[in-house]
């Protein structure tokens, strides 16, 4: 096997993940205690607005369910052909431009846009065909 170029520990890979579960936990538990605590609301609005929080924390749940399970099942390598390798120019604070190194890869139907180093970015080199 190659060398590993880009790795992510289980917290960088599942951050957006538990973000994502978090908002819609904290949308969904504070849209069914306001409607609750309004009482001059129509019954139909008041309804609604249940429905619609306890859909965010239906929703939020699976992902939670499902993020777990694949967090259980531990790492997982993936072999990725390198399709394209570029240098990507972005607006820094500054007021500057900053450099990005990127490698597309693609497995399967999956494609995958790596920010890597410099260092990795240049041992791709001899992957490009």
């Amino acid at each position: 096997m190659g060398t590993v170029i880009y790795s992510v520990s289980p917290l960088q890979a599942f951050l957006g993940v538990i973000f994502t579960v978090l908002f819609l936990f904290f949308v969904g538990l504070l849209s069914i205690l306001t409607t609750v605590f309004r009482r001059r609301e129509k019954p139909l609005v008041r309804l609604l607005m249940i429905g619609l929080g306890a859909f965010l924390l239906l929703v939020g749940g699976v992902m939670a369910v499902l993020s777990a399970r694949e967090y259980r099942t531990g790492s997982k390598t993936v072999t990725a052909k390198l399709e394209d390798k570029f240098i990507a120019k972005d607006n820094c604070s500054d007021g500057g431009t900053c450099e990005r190194y990127v490698l597309e890869m693609r497995a399967g139907p999956k494609f995958y846009d790596l920010n890597v180093s410099q260092d990795a970015y240049k041992s791709a080199r001899a992957c490009v065909l």
